[in-house]
Protein backbone atom coordinates (compact mmCIF):
# COMPACT_ATOMS: atom_id res chain seq x y z
CA UNK A 1 0.00 0.00 0.00
CA UNK A 2 1.36 3.51 -1.13
CA UNK A 3 2.30 5.89 1.86
CA UNK A 4 -0.04 8.61 0.63
CA UNK A 5 1.14 10.97 3.48
CA UNK A 6 4.48 10.58 2.94
CA UNK A 7 3.88 11.29 -0.72
CA UNK A 8 1.61 14.51 0.32
CA UNK A 9 4.67 15.60 2.34
CA UNK A 10 7.40 14.95 0.04
CA UNK A 11 4.76 17.37 -2.76
CA UNK A 12 4.55 19.88 -0.27
CA UNK A 13 8.23 20.09 0.75
CA UNK A 14 8.90 20.43 -3.19
CA UNK A 15 6.47 22.59 -3.96
CA UNK A 16 7.69 24.87 -0.61
CA UNK A 17 11.14 24.96 -2.35
CA UNK A 18 10.39 25.50 -6.10
CA UNK A 19 7.49 28.36 -5.09
CA UNK A 20 10.64 29.85 -2.67
CA UNK A 21 13.07 29.93 -5.74
CA UNK A 22 11.78 29.90 -9.13
CA UNK A 23 7.94 30.76 -8.86
CA UNK A 24 8.66 34.82 -9.09
CA UNK A 25 10.89 34.97 -11.66
CA UNK A 26 8.94 32.43 -14.02
CA UNK A 27 5.71 35.42 -13.07
CA UNK A 28 7.75 38.23 -14.27
CA UNK A 29 9.07 35.61 -17.51
CA UNK A 30 5.74 35.11 -17.89
CA UNK A 31 4.07 38.54 -17.67
CA UNK A 32 6.58 39.90 -20.44
CA UNK A 33 6.80 37.04 -22.89
CA UNK A 34 3.70 35.59 -22.33
CA UNK A 35 1.32 37.16 -20.77
CA UNK A 36 -1.82 35.21 -21.92
CA UNK A 37 -0.14 32.85 -19.52
CA UNK A 38 -0.15 34.62 -16.64
CA UNK A 39 -1.01 32.86 -13.07
CA UNK A 40 -1.40 36.13 -11.29
CA UNK A 41 -4.64 37.29 -12.90
CA UNK A 42 -8.10 36.75 -12.45
CA UNK A 43 -9.88 34.41 -15.13
CA UNK A 44 -10.70 36.79 -18.09
CA UNK A 45 -9.17 39.44 -16.69
CA UNK A 46 -7.09 41.49 -19.41
CA UNK A 47 -3.53 40.56 -19.84
CA UNK A 48 -0.26 42.22 -20.78
CA UNK A 49 -0.89 45.07 -18.30
CA UNK A 50 1.86 47.58 -18.02
CA UNK A 51 3.63 46.40 -20.69
CA UNK A 52 4.58 48.86 -23.60
CA UNK A 53 7.41 46.95 -26.11
CA UNK A 54 6.15 42.96 -27.59
CA UNK A 55 9.87 42.50 -28.90
CA UNK A 56 10.08 39.33 -26.09
CA UNK A 57 6.43 38.02 -27.22
CA UNK A 58 7.13 38.18 -30.97
CA UNK A 59 10.98 36.75 -30.58
CA UNK A 60 9.73 33.96 -27.75
CA UNK A 61 6.74 32.75 -30.80
CA UNK A 62 9.55 33.18 -33.69
CA UNK A 63 11.57 30.55 -31.53
CA UNK A 64 8.88 28.35 -30.29
CA UNK A 65 7.83 28.07 -34.34
CA UNK A 66 11.09 28.00 -35.63
CA UNK A 67 11.80 24.65 -33.22
CA UNK A 68 8.37 23.61 -34.24
CA UNK A 69 9.25 23.73 -37.98
CA UNK A 70 12.93 22.51 -37.95
CA UNK A 71 12.52 19.61 -35.60
CA UNK A 72 9.09 18.04 -35.35
CA UNK A 73 7.60 19.62 -38.61
CA UNK A 74 4.09 18.03 -39.29
CA UNK A 75 5.08 17.98 -43.00
CA UNK A 76 7.73 16.05 -43.27
CA UNK A 77 9.68 12.72 -41.34
CA UNK A 78 11.82 14.42 -38.51
CA UNK A 79 12.51 11.12 -37.04
CA UNK A 80 12.82 7.27 -37.62
CA UNK A 81 12.85 4.22 -34.83
CA UNK A 82 15.67 1.53 -35.32
CA UNK A 83 17.65 -1.36 -33.62
CA UNK A 84 19.88 -0.39 -31.32
CA UNK A 85 22.52 -3.06 -33.01
CA UNK A 86 23.33 -1.20 -36.14
CA UNK A 87 24.32 -4.66 -37.59
CA UNK A 88 20.92 -5.92 -37.27
CA UNK A 89 19.31 -2.61 -38.22
CA UNK A 90 20.75 -2.70 -41.80
CA UNK A 91 19.65 -6.62 -42.45
CA UNK A 92 16.50 -6.73 -44.86
CA UNK A 93 13.58 -7.46 -42.87
CA UNK A 94 15.00 -5.54 -39.88
CA UNK A 95 14.78 -2.50 -41.52
CA UNK A 96 12.08 -3.13 -43.42
CA UNK A 97 9.93 -3.51 -40.09
CA UNK A 98 11.57 -0.35 -38.30
CA UNK A 99 10.42 1.57 -41.16
CA UNK A 100 7.09 0.60 -41.17
CA UNK A 101 6.62 0.74 -37.71
CA UNK A 102 8.13 4.39 -37.70
CA UNK A 103 5.49 4.54 -40.61
CA UNK A 104 2.68 3.69 -38.06
CA UNK A 105 4.37 6.25 -35.37
CA UNK A 106 3.99 9.24 -37.43
CA UNK A 107 0.27 8.38 -38.23
CA UNK A 108 -0.70 7.78 -34.99
CA UNK A 109 0.79 11.20 -33.87
CA UNK A 110 -0.76 12.56 -36.97
CA UNK A 111 -4.17 11.66 -35.94
CA UNK A 112 -3.77 12.64 -31.82
CA UNK A 113 -3.20 16.24 -30.71
CA UNK A 114 0.31 15.89 -30.27
CA UNK A 115 1.20 19.34 -32.47
CA UNK A 116 -0.92 21.58 -30.70
CA UNK A 117 0.53 20.47 -27.55
CA UNK A 118 4.11 20.30 -28.44
CA UNK A 119 3.98 23.85 -29.82
CA UNK A 120 2.77 24.75 -26.29
CA UNK A 121 5.45 23.41 -24.51
CA UNK A 122 7.55 24.93 -27.33
CA UNK A 123 6.35 27.89 -26.15
CA UNK A 124 7.03 27.84 -22.64
CA UNK A 125 10.84 26.49 -23.59
CA UNK A 126 11.41 29.32 -25.49
CA UNK A 127 10.26 31.37 -22.18
CA UNK A 128 13.23 29.72 -20.41
CA UNK A 129 10.44 27.83 -18.45
CA UNK A 130 10.74 23.92 -18.31
CA UNK A 131 8.25 22.13 -20.47
CA UNK A 132 5.96 19.58 -19.43
CA UNK A 133 4.13 17.33 -21.50
CA UNK A 134 2.16 14.07 -20.51
CA UNK A 135 1.63 10.87 -23.24
CA UNK A 136 -1.13 8.48 -22.13
CA UNK A 137 -3.35 5.66 -23.93
CA UNK A 138 -6.52 7.90 -25.62
CA UNK A 139 -8.82 5.21 -25.84
CA UNK A 140 -11.32 4.97 -27.95
CA UNK A 141 -10.46 8.43 -29.54
CA UNK A 142 -7.35 7.54 -30.59
CA UNK A 143 -4.41 5.50 -29.27
CA UNK A 144 -2.53 8.20 -27.85
CA UNK A 145 -3.37 11.41 -26.05
CA UNK A 146 -1.19 14.60 -25.19
CA UNK A 147 -1.17 17.33 -22.24
CA UNK A 148 1.17 20.08 -22.01
CA UNK A 149 0.96 21.16 -18.36
CA UNK A 150 2.48 24.57 -17.00
CA UNK A 151 5.47 23.85 -14.70
CA UNK A 152 4.15 26.09 -12.37
CA UNK A 153 1.98 22.94 -11.57
CA UNK A 154 4.44 20.67 -11.48
CA UNK A 155 7.15 19.04 -9.23
CA UNK A 156 9.42 16.72 -10.30
CA UNK A 157 13.08 14.62 -9.12
CA UNK A 158 15.85 12.94 -11.12
CA UNK A 159 18.01 9.95 -10.13
CA UNK A 160 21.43 9.90 -9.40
CA UNK A 161 22.02 10.11 -13.40
CA UNK A 162 19.94 13.25 -14.06
CA UNK A 163 16.90 11.24 -15.66
CA UNK A 164 13.74 12.07 -14.76
CA UNK A 165 11.89 9.23 -12.37
CA UNK A 166 9.68 11.29 -10.04
CA UNK A 167 6.29 13.49 -11.16
CA UNK A 168 4.14 15.25 -8.60
CA UNK A 169 1.38 17.11 -10.72
CA UNK A 170 -1.42 19.36 -8.93
CA UNK A 171 -4.23 20.52 -10.35
CA UNK A 172 -8.44 20.59 -10.12
CA UNK A 173 -11.28 19.25 -10.70
CA UNK A 174 -15.18 19.90 -9.57
CA UNK A 175 -16.79 17.41 -7.29
CA UNK A 176 -19.08 16.79 -10.17
CA UNK A 177 -15.96 16.12 -12.75
CA UNK A 178 -14.65 14.07 -9.62
CA UNK A 179 -17.11 11.67 -9.77
CA UNK A 180 -17.51 11.37 -13.44
CA UNK A 181 -14.13 10.45 -13.49
CA UNK A 182 -12.98 8.14 -10.22
CA UNK A 183 -16.45 7.43 -9.61
CA UNK A 184 -16.97 5.61 -6.18
CA UNK A 185 -13.20 5.23 -5.09
CA UNK A 186 -14.42 9.13 -4.09
CA UNK A 187 -14.42 10.40 -0.81
CA UNK A 188 -18.42 10.31 0.44
CA UNK A 189 -18.17 14.57 0.69
CA UNK A 190 -16.86 14.50 -2.66
CA UNK A 191 -19.94 12.32 -3.56
CA UNK A 192 -22.24 14.59 -1.73
CA UNK A 193 -21.16 17.66 -3.02
CA UNK A 194 -21.03 16.07 -6.46
CA UNK A 195 -24.94 15.04 -6.25
CA UNK A 196 -25.70 18.53 -4.71
CA UNK A 197 -27.24 21.42 -7.32
CA UNK A 198 -25.50 24.25 -5.14
CA UNK A 199 -21.72 22.36 -4.46
CA UNK A 200 -21.51 20.45 -7.26
CA UNK A 201 -18.80 22.80 -9.67
CA UNK A 202 -16.42 23.36 -6.02
CA UNK A 203 -13.07 23.15 -6.84
CA UNK A 204 -10.93 19.47 -5.28
CA UNK A 205 -7.56 20.15 -5.36
CA UNK A 206 -6.19 16.77 -6.35
CA UNK A 207 -2.21 15.18 -6.84
CA UNK A 208 -0.80 12.81 -9.92
CA UNK A 209 1.80 11.63 -8.52
CA UNK A 210 4.21 9.00 -10.65
CA UNK A 211 7.35 7.58 -9.35
CA UNK A 212 9.27 3.81 -9.59
CA UNK A 213 7.91 1.39 -8.31
CA UNK A 214 10.33 0.16 -5.25
CA UNK A 215 9.21 -3.58 -5.50
CA UNK A 216 7.57 -5.16 -8.36
CA UNK A 217 6.04 -8.09 -8.80
CA UNK A 218 5.99 -9.56 -12.14
CA UNK A 219 4.10 -12.67 -11.35
CA UNK A 220 0.71 -10.55 -10.52
CA UNK A 221 -0.99 -8.88 -13.48
CA UNK A 222 -1.88 -5.42 -14.10
CA UNK A 223 -0.40 -2.29 -12.56
CA UNK A 224 1.58 -4.07 -10.06
CA UNK A 225 4.12 -5.43 -12.31
CA UNK A 226 4.60 -2.32 -13.95
CA UNK A 227 7.65 -0.29 -13.13
CA UNK A 228 5.85 3.12 -12.46
CA UNK A 229 3.37 3.62 -9.98
CA UNK A 230 0.72 5.79 -10.83
CA UNK A 231 -1.81 7.61 -7.70
CA UNK A 232 -4.77 10.14 -8.08
CA UNK A 233 -4.86 11.83 -4.57
CA UNK A 234 -7.35 13.86 -3.40
CA UNK A 235 -5.44 16.22 -1.19
CA UNK A 236 -7.86 17.36 1.26
CA UNK A 237 -9.43 14.26 2.59
CA UNK A 238 -5.80 12.36 1.72
CA UNK A 239 -7.87 9.77 -0.14
CA UNK A 240 -6.35 7.41 -3.04
CA UNK A 241 -8.82 7.81 -5.74
CA UNK A 242 -7.15 5.46 -8.29
CA UNK A 243 -3.71 3.20 -8.12
CA UNK A 244 -2.34 1.68 -11.53
CA UNK A 245 0.77 2.02 -12.98
CA UNK A 246 2.75 2.41 -16.37
CA UNK A 247 4.79 0.46 -18.50
CA UNK A 248 7.27 3.56 -19.43
CA UNK A 249 7.59 6.95 -17.77
CA UNK A 250 4.59 9.06 -19.78
CA UNK A 251 5.90 12.18 -18.26
CA UNK A 252 8.50 14.12 -20.55
CA UNK A 253 10.68 16.88 -18.56
CA UNK A 254 12.85 19.20 -20.69
CA UNK A 255 14.81 22.26 -19.98
CA UNK A 256 16.59 24.70 -22.20
CA UNK A 257 19.70 24.98 -20.53
CA UNK A 258 20.27 23.88 -16.83
CA UNK A 259 23.35 24.86 -14.48
CA UNK A 260 24.79 21.75 -11.97
CA UNK A 261 23.57 23.61 -9.17
CA UNK A 262 19.62 24.41 -10.03
CA UNK A 263 16.91 21.81 -10.55
CA UNK A 264 14.83 23.30 -13.17
CA UNK A 265 15.91 25.59 -16.54
CA UNK A 266 16.94 28.44 -17.56
CA UNK A 267 16.48 29.81 -21.43
CA UNK A 268 15.84 33.09 -23.74
CA UNK A 269 13.31 34.77 -21.74
CA UNK A 270 15.03 34.59 -18.40
CA UNK A 271 18.69 35.09 -19.89
CA UNK A 272 17.85 38.19 -21.44
CA UNK A 273 15.18 39.50 -18.80
CA UNK A 274 17.28 42.78 -17.63
CA UNK A 275 17.46 43.39 -21.66
CA UNK A 276 13.77 43.02 -21.95
CA UNK A 277 12.60 45.55 -18.73
CA UNK A 278 14.47 47.80 -19.74
CA UNK A 279 13.22 47.59 -23.20
CA UNK A 280 10.11 48.48 -21.70
CA UNK A 281 10.97 50.99 -19.48
CA UNK A 282 12.80 52.77 -22.69
CA UNK A 283 9.48 52.11 -24.91
CA UNK A 284 7.38 53.62 -22.19
CA UNK A 285 9.74 56.78 -21.82
CA UNK A 286 9.80 56.66 -25.87
CA UNK A 287 5.59 56.96 -25.72
CA UNK A 288 5.83 59.80 -23.11
CA UNK A 289 8.58 61.65 -25.33
CA UNK A 290 6.21 61.40 -28.56
CA UNK A 291 3.21 62.36 -26.61
CA UNK A 292 5.21 65.39 -25.58
CA UNK A 293 6.71 66.19 -29.21
CA UNK A 294 2.54 66.02 -30.54
CA UNK A 295 1.44 67.99 -27.34
CA UNK A 296 4.00 69.65 -25.71
CA UNK A 297 3.32 71.95 -22.73
CA UNK A 298 3.26 75.32 -22.94
CA UNK A 299 5.13 78.52 -21.10
CA UNK A 300 2.98 81.67 -20.41
CA UNK A 301 3.88 84.50 -18.96
CA UNK A 302 2.43 85.83 -16.15
CA UNK A 303 -0.13 88.45 -17.60
CA UNK A 304 1.29 88.10 -21.23
CA UNK A 305 -2.10 86.48 -22.85
CA UNK A 306 -4.70 89.15 -24.12
CA UNK A 307 -7.47 86.75 -22.78
CA UNK A 308 -7.76 83.16 -20.69
CA UNK A 309 -8.81 81.10 -23.35
CA UNK A 310 -5.56 79.93 -24.95
CA UNK A 311 -5.97 78.25 -27.98
CA UNK A 312 -3.22 75.71 -28.73
CA UNK A 313 -4.99 73.27 -31.24
CA UNK A 314 -3.97 73.27 -35.16
CA UNK A 315 -5.05 76.77 -36.61
CA UNK A 316 -5.73 78.09 -33.19
CA UNK A 317 -5.38 81.74 -32.63
CA UNK A 318 -3.41 82.57 -29.58
CA UNK A 319 -3.77 86.79 -28.33
CA UNK A 320 -0.52 87.84 -26.72
CA UNK A 321 0.69 91.40 -25.24
CA UNK A 322 3.43 92.18 -26.84
CA UNK A 323 4.34 94.95 -24.86
CA UNK A 324 5.50 93.18 -21.83
CA UNK A 325 8.75 93.28 -23.34
CA UNK A 326 7.98 90.53 -26.40
CA UNK A 327 6.88 88.13 -23.40
CA UNK A 328 4.65 85.38 -25.12
CA UNK A 329 3.68 81.47 -25.15
CA UNK A 330 6.26 79.28 -26.47
CA UNK A 331 6.36 75.21 -25.90
CA UNK A 332 8.53 73.61 -23.60
CA UNK A 333 11.68 72.17 -25.13
CA UNK A 334 12.38 68.73 -25.10
CA UNK A 335 15.37 66.61 -24.99
CA UNK A 336 16.43 64.06 -27.18
CA UNK A 337 14.71 63.86 -30.32
CA UNK A 338 12.47 61.15 -31.55
CA UNK A 339 14.05 59.94 -33.75
CA UNK A 340 17.34 59.15 -31.80
CA UNK A 341 15.32 57.15 -29.30
CA UNK A 342 13.69 55.20 -31.87
CA UNK A 343 17.61 54.06 -32.92
CA UNK A 344 18.44 53.35 -29.64
CA UNK A 345 15.25 50.88 -28.93
CA UNK A 346 15.67 48.60 -32.05
CA UNK A 347 19.09 48.25 -31.21
CA UNK A 348 17.74 47.21 -27.78
CA UNK A 349 15.05 45.28 -29.78
CA UNK A 350 17.97 43.51 -31.70
CA UNK A 351 19.85 42.42 -28.65
CA UNK A 352 16.81 40.69 -26.94
CA UNK A 353 16.15 38.71 -30.38
CA UNK A 354 19.67 37.53 -30.50
CA UNK A 355 18.87 35.95 -26.91
CA UNK A 356 15.83 34.08 -28.28
CA UNK A 357 18.23 32.64 -31.24
CA UNK A 358 16.17 34.94 -33.79
CA UNK A 359 18.98 34.78 -36.72
CA UNK A 360 19.10 30.59 -36.37
CA UNK A 361 15.45 30.50 -37.39
CA UNK A 362 15.56 33.20 -40.10
CA UNK A 363 15.40 31.89 -43.53
CA UNK A 364 17.18 34.66 -45.34
CA UNK A 365 19.12 36.79 -42.48
CA UNK A 366 22.57 37.80 -43.95
CA UNK A 367 22.19 35.40 -46.56
CA UNK A 368 21.16 38.09 -49.18
CA UNK A 369 23.89 38.31 -52.23
CA UNK A 370 25.51 34.79 -51.72
CA UNK A 371 26.19 31.90 -53.66
CA UNK A 372 24.08 28.66 -52.68
CA UNK A 373 26.95 27.16 -51.32
CA UNK A 374 28.16 29.93 -49.02
CA UNK A 375 24.76 30.29 -47.31
CA UNK A 376 24.40 26.61 -46.96
CA UNK A 377 28.02 27.20 -45.38
CA UNK A 378 26.66 29.98 -43.06
CA UNK A 379 23.66 28.58 -42.44
CA UNK A 380 24.94 25.54 -40.92
CA UNK A 381 27.19 27.49 -38.88
CA UNK A 382 24.86 28.96 -37.16
CA UNK A 383 23.38 25.82 -35.62
CA UNK A 384 26.30 25.22 -33.77
CA UNK A 385 25.04 27.27 -30.93
CA UNK A 386 21.86 25.88 -30.99
CA UNK A 387 23.27 22.32 -31.16
CA UNK A 388 22.90 21.62 -27.26
CA UNK A 389 19.49 22.96 -26.92
CA UNK A 390 19.03 20.77 -29.66
CA UNK A 391 20.54 17.87 -27.93
CA UNK A 392 18.34 18.74 -24.46
CA UNK A 393 15.37 18.83 -26.81
CA UNK A 394 15.94 15.23 -28.51
CA UNK A 395 17.04 13.86 -25.25
CA UNK A 396 14.72 14.82 -22.45
CA UNK A 397 11.91 15.89 -24.72
CA UNK A 398 11.46 14.02 -28.38
CA UNK A 399 12.89 10.79 -27.32
CA UNK A 400 11.11 9.95 -24.47
CA UNK A 401 7.93 10.86 -25.64
CA UNK A 402 8.67 8.57 -29.10
CA UNK A 403 9.58 5.76 -26.86
CA UNK A 404 6.11 5.75 -24.77
CA UNK A 405 4.41 6.39 -27.86
CA UNK A 406 5.80 3.34 -29.64
CA UNK A 407 5.12 1.29 -26.44
CA UNK A 408 1.73 2.29 -26.08
CA UNK A 409 1.09 1.85 -29.89
CA UNK A 410 2.76 -2.13 -29.68
CA UNK A 411 0.74 -2.86 -26.83
CA UNK A 412 -2.59 -2.16 -28.80
CA UNK A 413 -1.33 -4.31 -31.66
CA UNK A 414 -1.01 -1.17 -34.07
CA UNK A 415 2.45 -2.26 -34.72
CA UNK A 416 3.31 -5.26 -37.45
CA UNK A 417 4.28 -8.70 -35.69
CA UNK A 418 8.38 -8.17 -35.39
CA UNK A 419 10.88 -10.45 -37.15
CA UNK A 420 12.15 -13.48 -35.43
CA UNK A 421 15.78 -12.02 -35.74
CA UNK A 422 14.42 -8.62 -34.28
CA UNK A 423 13.11 -11.08 -30.74
CA UNK A 424 16.52 -11.94 -30.21
CA UNK A 425 17.97 -8.60 -29.83
CA UNK A 426 14.72 -6.57 -29.20
CA UNK A 427 16.89 -3.14 -28.10
CA UNK A 428 15.50 0.10 -30.82
CA UNK A 429 16.77 3.68 -30.60
CA UNK A 430 15.18 6.81 -31.99
CA UNK A 431 16.96 8.41 -34.42
CA UNK A 432 16.29 12.61 -35.86
CA UNK A 433 16.62 13.38 -39.14
CA UNK A 434 14.59 16.74 -38.85
CA UNK A 435 16.17 19.76 -40.39
CA UNK A 436 18.17 20.81 -37.22
CA UNK A 437 19.42 17.40 -36.71
CA UNK A 438 20.61 16.98 -40.18
CA UNK A 439 22.44 20.19 -40.07
CA UNK A 440 24.15 19.08 -37.03
CA UNK A 441 25.39 15.85 -39.05
CA UNK A 442 26.37 17.44 -41.58
CA UNK A 443 28.96 19.25 -39.52
CA UNK A 444 30.77 15.89 -38.69
CA UNK A 445 30.00 15.02 -42.61
CA UNK A 446 31.98 18.14 -43.17
CA UNK A 447 34.53 16.19 -41.72
CA UNK A 448 34.96 13.36 -44.44
CA UNK A 449 34.98 16.03 -47.33
CA UNK A 450 38.01 17.97 -45.73
CA UNK A 451 39.31 14.52 -45.50
CA UNK A 452 39.26 13.44 -48.78
CA UNK A 453 40.63 16.83 -50.40
CA UNK A 454 43.59 16.46 -47.72
CA UNK A 455 44.36 12.84 -48.80
CA UNK A 456 44.66 13.30 -52.56
CA UNK A 457 47.92 14.20 -53.04
CA UNK A 458 48.59 10.84 -50.78
CA UNK A 459 45.78 8.46 -52.50
CA UNK A 460 47.17 9.40 -56.09
CA UNK A 461 50.96 8.48 -54.97
CA UNK A 462 49.77 5.06 -52.91
CA UNK A 463 46.33 3.88 -53.60
CA UNK A 464 46.39 1.40 -50.52
CA UNK A 465 46.21 4.91 -48.23
CA UNK A 466 42.38 4.64 -48.77
CA UNK A 467 41.91 1.00 -47.23
CA UNK A 468 42.62 3.27 -43.93
CA UNK A 469 38.37 4.26 -44.20
CA UNK A 470 35.42 2.51 -44.68
CA UNK A 471 33.58 3.47 -47.70
CA UNK A 472 30.41 1.55 -47.58
CA UNK A 473 30.00 3.24 -44.36
CA UNK A 474 31.13 6.77 -45.25
CA UNK A 475 28.74 6.06 -48.25
CA UNK A 476 25.74 5.38 -46.26
CA UNK A 477 26.17 7.91 -43.48
CA UNK A 478 26.70 11.35 -45.91
CA UNK A 479 23.82 9.89 -47.79
CA UNK A 480 21.58 9.90 -43.71
CA UNK A 481 23.33 13.82 -43.43
CA UNK A 482 21.88 14.60 -46.51
CA UNK A 483 18.71 13.81 -45.63
CA UNK A 484 18.32 10.60 -48.20
CA UNK A 485 15.05 8.45 -47.24
CA UNK A 486 15.75 4.93 -45.51
CA UNK A 487 14.20 3.43 -47.70
CA UNK A 488 16.48 4.65 -50.51
CA UNK A 489 19.79 2.68 -49.12
CA UNK A 490 19.68 -1.13 -50.10
CA UNK A 491 20.11 -3.14 -47.24
CA UNK A 492 23.28 -4.40 -46.44
CA UNK A 493 22.82 -8.02 -46.83
CA UNK A 494 20.86 -7.22 -50.32
CA UNK A 495 24.10 -4.83 -51.18
CA UNK A 496 26.39 -7.99 -50.38
CA UNK A 497 24.37 -10.16 -52.56
CA UNK A 498 23.98 -7.98 -55.67
CA UNK A 499 27.80 -7.33 -55.46
CA UNK A 500 28.61 -11.04 -54.93
CA UNK A 501 26.18 -11.97 -58.31
CA UNK A 502 28.16 -9.23 -60.30
CA UNK A 503 31.27 -10.53 -59.18
CA UNK A 504 30.09 -13.53 -60.07
CA UNK A 505 29.14 -12.34 -63.46
CA UNK A 506 32.11 -10.42 -64.11
CA UNK A 507 34.12 -13.99 -63.24
CA UNK A 508 32.03 -16.25 -65.52
CA UNK A 509 32.54 -13.17 -68.55
CA UNK A 510 36.53 -13.34 -68.29
CA UNK A 511 36.66 -16.51 -68.00
CA UNK A 512 34.66 -16.93 -71.82
CA UNK A 513 36.48 -14.41 -72.74
CA UNK A 514 39.71 -16.18 -72.15
CA UNK A 515 38.13 -19.88 -73.88
CA UNK A 516 37.08 -17.26 -76.58
CA UNK A 517 40.80 -15.83 -76.78
CA UNK A 518 42.61 -19.72 -76.34
CA UNK A 519 40.22 -21.22 -79.32
CA UNK A 520 41.26 -18.39 -81.36
CA UNK A 521 44.35 -18.90 -80.73
CA UNK A 522 44.32 -22.87 -81.24
CA UNK A 523 42.57 -22.04 -84.30
CA UNK A 524 45.44 -19.91 -86.07
CA UNK A 525 48.00 -22.61 -84.78
CA UNK A 526 46.09 -25.84 -86.22
CA UNK A 527 46.11 -24.02 -90.32
CA UNK A 528 49.15 -23.78 -91.92
CA UNK A 529 51.17 -20.68 -91.97
CA UNK A 530 50.85 -18.47 -95.06
CA UNK A 531 53.47 -18.70 -97.85
CA UNK A 532 56.27 -15.97 -97.71
CA UNK A 533 54.69 -14.84 -94.12
CA UNK A 534 57.63 -14.75 -91.25
CA UNK A 535 55.71 -17.89 -89.47
CA UNK A 536 56.39 -19.91 -92.62
CA UNK A 537 59.93 -18.86 -93.53
CA UNK A 538 60.54 -20.11 -89.88
CA UNK A 539 58.59 -23.31 -90.27
CA UNK A 540 60.57 -24.03 -93.73
CA UNK A 541 63.48 -23.42 -92.22
CA UNK A 542 63.30 -25.43 -89.18
CA UNK A 543 61.93 -28.39 -91.80
CA UNK A 544 65.37 -28.11 -94.13
CA UNK A 545 67.46 -28.20 -90.82
CA UNK A 546 65.77 -31.05 -90.26
CA UNK A 547 67.19 -34.65 -91.24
Amino acid sequence: MADVEGIIRRFNRLKSRRDGYWLALWRQVRHYCMPDQEDTLPKGAETGLALFDTTAIAAREHLASGMYSWMAPGDRRWFKVQSADRDLSETGEVADWFALATDCLEAELASSNWAGELLKSLNDLACGLDAVIYCEDGGAASALAFRSYPVETVCYAVDERDRLDTVLREFELTARQCLQRFGESCPAEVRDAAESQDRCDEARSLLHAVMPREVVMPEKPGAAHMPYLSLYIDLKTKTVLDESGYEEMPYAVCRFRKSNREQYGRGPGIDALPEIRMLNAMRECFLRNCEHAADPPWMVPDGSLASRNFNKGPGGIIFYRPAMSGAKPEPVPRGNSVQLDAQVIDAERQRVRERFFWDVFDPLGDLRNMTAQEAVIRNNAKMVPFAPIAGNVHTDLFGPLIQRAFGVCLRRGLLPPPPPALLESPGYKVEFVSKIALSLKRQSAQGWVSTEASIQGLAAADPSVLDNFDRDRIARDLAEANGCEADWLVPVDERDQARAERAQAQAQAAQAQMLSDMAGKAGQLARAPEPGSPLGMMMGGIQEAMP
